[in-house]
């Protein structure tokens, strides 16, 4: 009786801490991860609204639309996710769509005087930063890592300007476009959808 007690013990355990892992702790980094990228897009409109850059401007509607498409989209972002678009990005060459949004962002950004160009590029760099940590809280073992590294990298200073350093290269902003694409034609479609 002792034993059969024990046992269903450690199953109560388990699934216990499976509940705490795949559903809580998971609605935990994906809550904060939304409350993120609506800070990245509050921040650009209130610098759209100081008329840093123009609510009229096509950069701005492609990256507000990508940022709301990725808002909508987070809970589906994972690292398998991130590294398959990264190596069919390396495999294959670069998708159509995202071929597509590199080539519209390019022309948008270029249309931009320097402070608007590096505003909304920062607002991309950040959407993807926040999505990387996403990917990468959401997986047990890499979250695990990260913060460790996190924590040693940070005391002196290099954990930031690494990370941004990294997501600057032009390199890595092509893999996102990807995701980025995507996340866009999600947010046109629910514009689309709402008004």
């Amino acid at each position: 009786m002792a034993s059969l007690f024990a046992i269903l013990l450690w199953v109560a355990i388990l699934l216990g801490l499976w509940w705490l892992y795949f559903v809580e702790y998971r609605r935990l980094v994906l809550d904060h991860t939304r409350q993120r990228l609506f800070f990245i897009r509050d921040h650009l409109f209130l610098a759209a609204e100081r008329g840093e850059v123009g609510f009229d401007t096509r950069a701005y509607g492609l990256v507000r639309l990508t940022l709301n498409g990725m808002i909508r989209y987070a809970h589906e972002i994972s690292v398998i996710q991130i590294i398959g678009l990264y190596r069919a990005e390396k495999r294959f060459g670069t998708n159509e769509r995202a071929e597509q949004f590199a080539n519209d962002l390019r022309v948008a950004v270029s249309e931009l005087p320097w402070p608007a160009r590096k505003l909304i590029m920062n607002a991309l760099r950040d959407m993807h930063l926040t999505m990387l940590k996403h990917a990468i809280y959401t997986a047990p073992l890499l979250a695990l890592l990260f913060v460790v590294a996190q924590v040693l990298l940070s005391r002196y200073h290099f954990w930031k300007r690494g990370m941004y350093r990294a997501l600057d290269s032009k390199s890595n902003k092509r893999r996102f476009y990807a995701l980025d694409a995507e996340a866009e034609q999600i947010g046109a479609e629910a514009a689309k959808a709402a008004g």
